[in-house]
């Protein structure tokens, strides 16, 4: 008989993992960050995939990052990774290093990251990561600053849910029975409608053109 083995011709990653992160770098690199390995223990490894077909270290995050967490690459290059602790941390892909990016108000998961058109980022929703419960609070990091400052609440709670940055520049979010637009000039939500129907994590959102 043969060998159940299958050869996709993909090296296997150094660390297995689930509920990590994986984000595109401008240099064509895959950075895949955190997540839990066995026994559900979060990782604070951080591993890269290149051009040439190979996984390497990218070194060790500040923080263990679980499941629930966001990557989100900024404008520089950078990689700005929130989630489980108040501490946030950005990646350099020109040095490989991490190193601290402030502190949010809030320690959440599940939440969304928006990258806004000026560059700022917007992070909103998501669960404490302590009590679990929803949150309701947003609040916006800058990279020119590496400030972080509160911005307006959300109207319902948002936890596992997607937001789409429109051509308007405002940021759509999707929840279970209400959609809300952030308008960045006025730090403020607003309702934009009821979804047709009750939607929980897993579901998708696209941009039409």
């Amino acid at each position: 008989g043969g060998s159940d083995v299958i050869d996709t011709g993909v090296a296997s990653m150094v660390q297995g993992r689930w509920g990590h992160t994986a984000t595109l770098l401008e240099d064509g690199r895959l950075l895949v960050v955190g997540g839990d390995e066995k026994f559900r223990k979060p990782s604070v490894t951080v591993e890269i995939y290149d051009l040439t077909g190979t996984w390497s270290s990218a070194g060790n995050l500040l923080e263990k990052r679980a499941g629930g967490h966001t990557a989100t690459l900024l404008a520089d290059g950078r990689v700005l990774v929130v989630g489980g602790s108040t501490l946030t941390e950005v990646y350099d892909p020109s040095s490989g290093q991490w190193s601290s990016s402030g502190n949010i108000e809030r320690a959440r998961m599940w939440h969304t990251a928006t990258l806004l058109e000026d560059g700022r980022v917007l992070i909103a929703g998501g669960e404490d990561s302590n009590s679990r419960k929803a949150l309701r609070t947003a609040e916006i990091y800058d990279p020119s600053t590496g400030e972080w400052s509160s911005t307006g609440g959300l109207e319902e709670e948002h936890t596992r849910d997607k937001a789409i940055l429109l051509d308007d520049g405002n940021v759509l979010i999707m929840g279970l029975l209400m959609t809300e637009i952030y308008d960045p000039a006025t730090g403020t939500w607003s309702l934009a409608g009821k979804t047709s129907k009750q939607r929980f994590g897993g579901y998708s959102a696209t941009k039409l053109n």
